[in-house]
């Protein structure tokens, strides 16, 4: 009978993740967990029948077990096709992981013809080069974007900024954090410009911006407070240790 119990766990474990992924009733949730082997079989009969067949069925509880699954089938389709959706789709995957070499590979060999000139793909360009720490070559795709609307208040052109400022180019790095300082939004940007300015020894400045930050957080109306409750206590961490 114990052999039964693996295969149960791993069904009750697909059908809680899939109830909770599509917003189901929380009384499939409760059938599930009460009922494991009958529950996940209602529940399969439910929302698969008529829809999947039991291949469809079998690859999706793939993806929740296999943890690599989605970038395995990934790389196996760009074998199969080496177009550039593919090829940026596996580097998305890649950066999901933490392959940032990878990643970079994959959005290099897409930068001709269409998508030269691409501001997603120079967008992608400019973090996967950020994080393998090749700052000039960030600075490259961040100076091609500079008149981009979709870049201006992106989380690459902070790693834009903070590649400026590791090629010792200080003013050009504040001046891209001054332009990303706007109130009541763009905290995070402003986080780091706040780091940046720790970084020169300029805590004083450092910490008034972190105290406005807060104050307008504090002024905010209540469900909008507790929707930034999270930033608050960044802001508030960082506040506290200068």
């Amino acid at each position: 009978m114990l052999r039964f119990y693996t295969p149960i766990l791993l069904l009750q474990a697909f059908c809680v993740w899939h109830a909770y992924k599509n917003n189901s009733e929380q009384k499939w949730i409760y059938l599930i967990v009460i009922f494991p082997l009958i529950g996940c079989l209602i529940y399969l009969y439910f929302h698969f029948s008529g829809k999947l067949n039991i291949d469809n069925i079998t690859e999706t509880v793939k993806g929740v077990v296999n943890d690599d699954y989605q970038m395995e089938q990934l790389e196996k389709e760009n074998r199969f096709a080496d177009t550039a959706a593919n090829k940026i789709r596996l580097g998305d995957e890649y950066m999901q992981k933490g392959r940032y070499a990878d990643a970079l590979e994959m959005y290099e060999s897409c930068l001709n013809g269409i998508y030269n000139d691409d501001p997603e793909l120079l967008r992608k360009l400019i973090q996967s080069n950020y994080l393998t720490k090749d700052y000039s070559a960030t600075i490259e795709f961040g100076k091609r974007l500079e008149n981009d609307y979709g870049f201006k208040n992106s989380q690459e052109r902070i790693a834009y900024a903070w590649a400026l400022y590791y090629e010792n180019k200080i003013d050009e790095a504040e001046q891209q954090f001054l332009d990303m300082d706007i109130q009541f939004t763009n905290y995070q940007h402003r986080m780091e410009y706040c780091k940046m300015l720790l970084q020169e020894k300029r805590n004083t400045e450092a910490k008034d911006k972190l105290g406005r930050m807060k104050q307008e957080i504090e002024h905010m109306d209540a469900p909008e407070r507790r929707s930034k409750r999270k930033t608050y206590t960044l802001v508030n961490e960082m506040y506290q240790g200068i």
